[in-house]
Formats: structure tokens, sequence, C-alpha cells
């Protein structure tokens, strides 16, 4: 398949709100994973692992300094690599094409992976070079899922980083909102279309704000349901939850890619 007639697939803008709800889901997943199975490091968000590797260097804590060296290693060449996918993709072209469907199944195979390590870790409890392996390649995912759902370009949205999503949710509710019920007072005195149109604008940010309060939910029942896993299953079995998330995005991903019409 051409690179032109590939990139003419695109998901529907609803079926991609709910994709990336699930994975954000999964990001909550893995970062319960490493912070509750793999060490107490958190595998996406790279703000916080720069306060827990500065820490542990100055306080001398080795195990928890090359964790976080792994995290910074595995997610910076997860996205180098996503983005070198991207790299012959216009600018303007945005969008969940195919594209995005297949190196997101990188993800998933690389998932499929921290599986097949997490199972044979159960016979060596204590820190070595399987421990670092493991929290690299699920940073590695996670910096390929970074990439995807910024080429995608949903609006306050970033999967892997779910404190701007809650910051870009809060910002909405109180601001913009004001700022739109203030335009439709002035549209109100002209005519009535402006009137429409204003309020068609309130409404489409009210569903923007519930939206991304869904997207930080997703990833909060993602790390909730992975503790459980954590608490009451061997680590290996675990694992399997962002697999099956993953597999489900990546199956309803190929059922729903539709082609666009032709201009």
């Amino acid at each position: 398949m051409s690179d032109q007639k590939r990139q003419s697939y695109r998901i529907s803008d609803r079926n991609r709100d709910l994709l990336f709800v699930v994975l954000t889901c999964v990001s909550g997943t893995v970062d319960a994973l490493g912070f509750f199975g793999l060490g107490g490091i958190f595998i996406s968000a790279l703000s916080g692992n720069t306060v827990v590797l500065a820490a542990s260097l100055i306080q001398g804590e080795s195990t928890t300094t090359v964790l976080g060296i792994s995290v910074f290693i595995g997610y910076l060449s997860g996205a180098s690599l996503a983005a070198f996918l991207f790299k012959r993709k216009s600018k303007t072209e945005v969008g969940w094409d195919i594209q995005v469907t297949y190196i997101l199944c990188i993800e998933l195979i690389v998932l499929i992976f921290l599986f097949t390590q997490a199972y044979f870790h159960i016979f060596d409890s204590s820190f070595n070079i399987k421990s670092i392996l493991m929290v690299t390649t699920a940073s590695f995912g996670m910096g390929i899922q970074f990439i995807c759902a910024r080429h995608v370009n949903r609006i306050g949205v970033i999967t892997t980083m779910i404190t701007g999503t809650l910051s870009n949710a809060i910002y909405r509710l109180i601001n913009r909102e004001g700022h739109f019920l203030s335009i439709a007072g002035k549209d109100i005195e002209n005519s009535s279309e402006p009137k429409k149109i204003a309020i068609s604008k309130m409404d489409s940010q009210r569903r923007t704000t519930i939206y991304l309060l869904t997207v930080w939910m997703g990833y909060f029942i993602g790390a909730a349901i992975m503790t459980l896993f954590l608490i009451h299953l061997p680590l290996y079995v675990a694992t399997t939850l962002p697999i099956a998330l993953m597999i489900f995005i990546f199956s309803y991903a190929m059922l729903n890619q539709r082609k666009l019409p032709k201009p």
C-alpha cells in the first residue's frame, strides 16, 4: 500500500476520542506497574522522574538512580523511533490514520515483550539487569504512545502526561466558558443567528471539558485496576492488563479505519 493511500484512512472523531481514553488508561496501568511493581519509579511521568533521579543521586540510592536513568533512555528512544516513522508526513496531516494504528502496534509488541520479561523475572526477585530491562522496555512503549498521541493532535490531551490534560480541563471549565457566555450575551443583542453560533460554542466547550475529565478518569481507573492486580496476582499476570487494552485499541482501530472521500 502506498504512503498516499495509507494516509487517506482516518478514524472518526468519536472513535478517536474513545481510543484516547483507553490509551490514557494504558498509561495509568503502566505507571502503576512501574511504581508498585518495578522499584517505585513512574514509567511515563518524566517530570516526576526527574525529581526522583535527582534525589536518588544526592542520597546515593544506586538502585533508584539506575532505574530512573533507564526510564529516560527507554522513553526517549521510543519517542525517537515513533518520531522518525512520522518524519515524512506533512505537519498538516493530523488525525488517527492507519499509520498511527501500525505504530501503536509496535507499542503492543513492546508490551508483549514486557510480559515475557516479567514471566521469567519471577524466578529472581533481587535487583538485577532484568529489572532495568523491564523498566526500559515499558518506558520505550510509553515514548511511542506519546508521539502517536501528539501526532493525532487531540486538543488538550497527552495520554502519557495526565497533569496537563487535567489542568487544561480546569482552565476550560473556569475561563473559557465564561468567555463564550460573554460572547453569547453580545450576540443576543445583534441577531438570533450569532446567538445560535455562540450557544453551539458553549455546548462544544462543555463537551470538551467533560471529555478531558473523562480522560483523567481513564488514567485513574487504569492505575487503580493495575494496583489491584499487583496486590492479588503475580507480576507477570498484571502485565497482561495493558496488553489486553492495547489489543482492543489495535483491533478497534483497524475495524473502524475508513477512507476519506476525495476532495
